[in-house]
């Protein structure tokens, strides 16, 4: 699972939910579980959110967060990095089984 990808989407997924798509409720929740697992820095959740949950630009972020867009940039990067090797962990677990 690419948890870029699963970001961008976040939205559209939001909105299948109401519309009885099961695949959508579970890709939630497991991201949700991810980005929990995650272990990221508090300055990483807020850039995500921001991002992702209000969709604002890295521009924005960086002046609501008093840093600049190359910081947003990277406390993104990073977090996506951190929540991309909790899947991949699962994925491992499902393979061996």
């Amino acid at each position: 699972m690419n948890v870029r990808t699963l970001l961008r989407e976040y939205h559209a997924l939001h909105a299948r939910q109401y519309k009885g798509d099961y695949n959508a409720v579970c890709a939630l929740v497991d991201l949700r579980r991810a980005i929990t697992l995650a272990d990221l820095t508090e300055r990483q959740q807020e850039a995500l959110a921001w991002i992702y949950g209000a969709d604002l630009t890295q521009e924005d972020v960086g002046e609501r967060m008093n840093t600049t867009q190359p910081a947003v940039s990277l406390a993104i990067d990073s977090a996506i990095v951190k929540i991309q090797r909790i899947y991949d962990d699962w994925s491992s677990l499902e393979d061996a089984g």
